[in-house]
């Protein structure tokens, strides 16, 4: 049995038996309200927590986590924009940053390429049939590099896709004349161009 199932509080486990009841979102959800971190002793020593509360059940755990990451299509709208600003506005710095001798290179082009194909990249604003609903978005825990980021953004983007569409079956079904039936298919169709855009993006390793 989990060593987990059977603490209380004030008992003090490792890392791995939380993981082996709980996802890893449990690092952005319970800690430290729930699981307290213990100083290690080196670097070796794994990681441990003092449980300071009682634990949630899996099913309080899963409604911390849709309460968590649950969000308007308008603010994940924002969320894909600002992130591609960001990228862009990276890109560009860099490029504009380079030492003499290389901001005429290859690379120099590879980067400039990318920065403007980001900088001309945007995400459609949201319609108002859709704007004011909750979507649920897990979002990714290791965006490390900016491929990563750019994939987040896509996955993003395919999630008010996915909402997008659902929103036109419900208006179509209650009302089939409705304007906001055209104003989400054309949404949809700049989500899809915003996501093949993106796609196509290369970013330039760092030298």
């Amino acid at each position: 049995m989990n060593k987990l199932k059977t603490s209380k509080v004030g008992d003090v486990v490792t890392k791995m038996a939380i993981r082996v009841v709980f996802d890893p979102y449990f690092e952005h959800l319970l800690v430290p309200g729930v699981f307290e971190p213990m100083p290690r002793p080196n670097r070796k020593a794994p990681p441990t927590y003092r449980i300071a509360q009682s634990i949630p059940s899996m099913e309080q755990y899963a409604e911390m986590k849709r309460s968590r990451y649950t969000a308007s299509a308008s603010d994940l709208q924002a969320q894909a924009a600002n992130g591609i600003e960001e990228l862009g506005s990276e890109l560009r710095s860099w490029h504009d940053n380079l030492p003499d001798g290389i901001n005429s290179s290859d690379k120099a082009s590879e980067i400039d390429e990318a920065a403007s194909a980001l900088e001309g990249l945007s995400v459609p604003d949201v319609p108002e049939a859709l704007a004011g609903d909750s979507i649920y978005f897990l979002p990714g825990l290791e965006l490390d590099s900016r491929p990563k980021r750019a994939a987040e953004i896509g996955r993003i983007i395919s999630t008010l896709t996915d909402a997008a569409e659902q929103k036109k079956v419900e208006i179509a079904e209650e009302a089939p004349e409705s304007e906001d039936i055209q104003e989400i298919e054309s949404f949809i169709g700049d989500l899809e161009n915003a996501a093949s855009e993106l796609e196509s993006v290369s970013f330039p390793c760092m030298m």
